[in-house]
């Protein structure tokens, strides 16, 4: 053990007199690190609220909502009062359906969430004998009516 410790600080010596051998040493030591914290920092959160509440969709509801026994329900509304407390991705909740489309094509926004006008409605036709299957919350993207087509995506 005595003579590696002799043979590593006598190598370590010649390597101080030589500028260019410590200048290299360096590079090989000081290179991979900054290369792993650069990969690390940059992926180190790439969902959380920093990196995605920058991302603009527009919201738009046109739930009528629905009177049951008397008790006015709207889910339409309750959907866009849990994502307003969610501040994950950039909600920016739009007063006409056609608003937030517009914004889409336009770029001002990501993406687009529509609620049905007969949501709430076709949410609680459990109640009654006449169940309706509740209409899919609309998205709209850039690219949406590409994909729809590409992969024959009919409108429910």
């Amino acid at each position: 053990m005595k003579n590696i410790c002799q043979i590593f600080i006598t190598d370590f010596k010649r390597i101080k007199t030589n500028v260019v051998a410590v200048v290299i040493m360096l590079g090989l030591i000081i290179l991979p690190s900054l290369y792993a914290w650069f990969n690390i920092l940059s992926n180190w959160d790439p969902y959380g609220e920093a990196s995605t509440s920058k991302i603009k969709v527009a919201v738009a509801s046109d739930d009528e909502g629905v009177d049951i026994e008397g008790t006015y329900f709207n889910m339409g509304d309750k959907v866009i009062s849990a994502l307003e407390a969610n501040t994950t991705i950039g909600w920016v909740f739009t007063d006409t359906t056609q608003e937030a489309i517009d914004g889409v094509y336009s770029g001002d926004y990501y993406a687009a969430l529509i609620m049905p006008d007969d949501f709430t409605s076709d949410l609680v036709s459990f109640l009654s004998d006449d169940v309706q299957h509740p209409e899919k919350i609309d998205w709209f993207m850039p690219w949406s009516e590409q994909i729809k087509e590409e992969f024959e995506i009919k409108d429910a």
